[in-house]
């Protein structure tokens, strides 16, 4: 039999190979396979009758599984992936594997623990029990092993009181939980939407009206029928909120998978959800690369650009979220306040089914104030917090109330000048301005991530700089001097662990914070009572932004921030400062008017063919050089021109020390172009790095 095997060679393009084996391999598993005189683990996709080759094959060496380590589904999602990225089949198949069978890594097993359990042994001792009867242990219970020294517990098995087994960690489940109830306005969305077959609902609402409540009763009709609920979240920081609350209103097993759990929380994590039937998991993207079956999926903040990857594999999560929910006849749910462009004009269409809720269950909408922040500057007020701001805050604090802080960029000072020559500082490797951070003393580069310990100007050598703008820690340093009694912390992606962005937020929604300030992480999913006082600043800075998406991407951000104040009985205020108090962006997020934002939006984006009137395919050229890798992107782009429509080349920002190129090309049949650009084997460049983005979330490589 010849077995077609994809496995990981340093030639990315040469990623598929031929070997010979006696016996039929069925295609999923995984083989031991020799090239380039190395032992390398690949996974098998075809494997077919013998026929003659031009070529040796060399024997499979050995066969690591005895069943396909991928389903049938998955395969599926690996074929369909090769249709909608040109990323390498490795990389696509690394993206495919589960985390426990990954190609060429080490083995690893889920966490187990050792629990104790009453056995059916009566007891004659009458200080026991007492003990019995104190902690109601029957036969089969579980003993808290927190009630108990090791020793205790050792002894309770020598004297066959219990027995010791081991399995997973377990969950806190609550017995007979209720779920909220539903207004007329959520039952009808809930009895609208069909859980039996496929379908795409979309459901539109404003913040605070209760799409949540909505996901938990659609959840439990699935969860009664004894399957596997998914919900998507965009932020990790979401995930603690999202759990917390489905544990309150569900009797099963809430389980978390994201990226920032180590390798052996995310085997852990699998192992429990391949051990039960009824489960919700919640999780970020990755989570929909999870091989088990599942009833329903659901996609919350749909329009949220995290649900975006862009290095390999690149994909959308709504592709591979549809592509799975289509193949197993299943519901998705798309949901969002600010829905994105692309899904709420295919939800007008009747492509797909829309639900709205139009009104805040038990809250009325904030109330908005726009603050033009070049009358404060005129003045010689406050550039940072204006004089409306400060008394709201103010205000606030008397009333024992909570003040969110929107400041979407991180550092104290985003712009650093020599001292010397008056040029700002600038990363050697990317060529972006550097940040100044008060909590390290060291100054950031927010674009490659490197931290520079003793930076000198690229100039002149000068080691001096003065800062100006400001950032999250600059803001937090300006509230600490206007009120010294309030109780002040931040939240951003400098905080260093998802534990401890949980235990601020847990914090703040126990009130035992007054104000919280944070970049765009706080603006999505908290839903805290006593929040009545908004702060947004900057707010109309990345509008100034030459990026495809930035008008949609400030306007779902500013609704999503605003929509955290004034949740409950009391009224909230939110105050969006700004330079340009007449864009059309800001006088649509003044009342609210989503509705008006996707027919201005649309109408911009129509004129310009742009999506979703056209899809986008874009191409980057990279290289240490930069006239190499400019003149291998213009020679490629004049091959592309004579069949397709091409913008570009253009120069990007460098990354890792490389220039790079970028050319844009438009399409109405994206899948039939990227098969083009695949057979021109661009990719395969020899001078120059080559990679094929398709359906970017932004133009620029950024």
């Amino acid at each position: 039999m010849i077995i077609e095997v994809v496995l990981k060679n340093k030639i990315k393009s040469a990623d598929q190979w031929w070997y010979y084996s006696s016996q039929p391999i069925p295609v999923g598993c995984r083989v031991k396979v020799m090239l380039n005189n190395q032992t390398l683990i690949g996974l098998v996709i075809d494997c077919i009758e013998d026929r003659p080759t031009s070529f040796e094959l060399k024997p499979v060496l050995e066969v690591l599984d005895d069943t396909p380590v991928l389903s049938p589904l998955f395969l599926r999602l690996f074929e369909y992936a090769q249709t909608i990225c040109l990323d390498t089949k490795y990389e696509i198949l690394q993206q495919c594997l589960p985390i426990d069978r990954k190609l060429n890594e080490k083995s690893i097993t889920p966490t187990i623990e050792k629990k104790y359990i009453r056995t059916q042994r009566l007891l004659t001792d009458s200080k026991l029990r007492k003990l019995d009867d104190l902690f109601d242990l029957k036969p089969g219970d579980f003993i808290d092993q927190s009630t108990f020294t090791t020793t205790r517990l050792k002894a309770f098995v020598k004297d066959g009181l219990c027995e010791v087994v081991e399995g997973l960690p377990s969950f806190i489940v609550r017995d007979n939980a209720i779920q909220p109830p539903l207004n007329q306005e959520q039952k009808e969305v809930v009895d609208a939407i069909n859980l039996q077959h496929h379908e795409i609902h979309v459901i539109k609402g404003p913040t605070g009206s209760g799409k949540t409540h909505v996901f938990m009763a659609c959840a439990q009709k699935v969860l009664n029928q004894n399957k596997r609920v998914l919900i998507g979240v965009p932020e990790i920081s979401l995930t603690p909120q999202m759990v917390q609350r489905f544990q309150t209103f569900f009797s099963v097993p809430v389980i978390v998978y994201h990226s920032y759990l180590s390798p052996k929380e995310k085997v852990t994590a699998l192992a429990q959800i391949r051990k039960h039937e009824a489960c919700i998991v919640i999780a970020t993207r990755s989570g929909l690369f999870i091989d088990e079956s599942f009833g329903l999926i659901i996609l919350d903040e749909e329009h949220d650009s995290s649900f975006y990857q862009s290095t390999p594999m690149v994909y959308h999560a709504h592709d591979i979220a549809l592509f799975i929910a289509q193949e197993c006849n299943i519901p998705l749910l798309l949901a969002s306040a600010t829905l994105s462009l692309e899904t709420y004009a295919k939800a007008l269409k009747g492509i797909y089914r829309l639900h709205e809720l139009k009104t805040r269950h038990e809250a009325n909408l904030p109330t908005l104030h726009i603050v033009n922040m070049r009358e404060d500057i005129k003045k010689n007020e406050s550039y940072m917090i204006s004089k409306p701001l400060k008394e709201a805050i103010d205000l606030r604090l008397t009333q024992n109330e909570q003040v969110l802080i929107l400041m979407n960029r991180r550092g104290a000072f985003p712009t650093l000048t020599c001292k010397s020559c008056m040029q700002d500082a600038r990363c050697p490797e990317c060529g972006l301005n550097l940040n100044y951070h008060s909590d390290t003393q060291k100054i950031h580069c927010h674009y490659c991530a490197k931290v520079y310990t003793n930076y000198a100007c690229v100039h002149c050598g000068h080691a001096h700089f003065s800062g100006s703008g400001y950032g999250t820690q600059s803001v937090v340093s300006r509230l600490q001097t206007l009120f010294p009694q309030a109780r002040i912390a931040r939240l951003d992606s400098d905080v260093d662990t998802v534990a401890q962005s949980s235990q601020i937020l847990d914090d703040f929604a126990l009130g035992k914070m007054d104000i919280l300030v944070g970049t765009s992480l706080i603006a999505k999913g908290l839903d805290i009572e006593s929040v009545t006082c908004v702060g947004i600043l900057e707010a109309d800075q990345a509008l100034s932004f030459l990026n495809l998406r930035s008008s949609e991407s400030t306007f779902a951000m500013l609704m999503q921030a605003a929509g955290r104040s004034g949740r409950a009985k009391k009224h909230g205020e939110v105050f969006v400062q700004v330079m340009d108090p007449k864009h059309r962006v800001i006088e649509c997020l003044k009342n609210h008017d989503y509705t008006r934002f996707f027919k201005e939006e649309m109408a911009f984006r129509h004129q310009a063919q742009l999506p979703p009137y056209v899809y986008l395919i874009a191409i980057e050229f990279a290289h240490e050089t930069a006239s190499i890798a400019f003149e291998g992107s213009l020679s490629i782009t004049k091959t592309l021109q004579e069949s397709m429509h091409t913008i570009g080349p253009s120069m990007l920002l460098k990354q890792r020390g490389k220039y790079r190129y970028q050319t844009i090309i438009k399409s109405k049949d994206w899948i039939k172009t990227l098969q083009q650009l695949k057979e021109l084997k661009i990719i395969q460049h020899s001078k120059i790095e080559v990679r094929v983005i398709a359906n970017p979330y932004a133009l620029g490589g950024v």
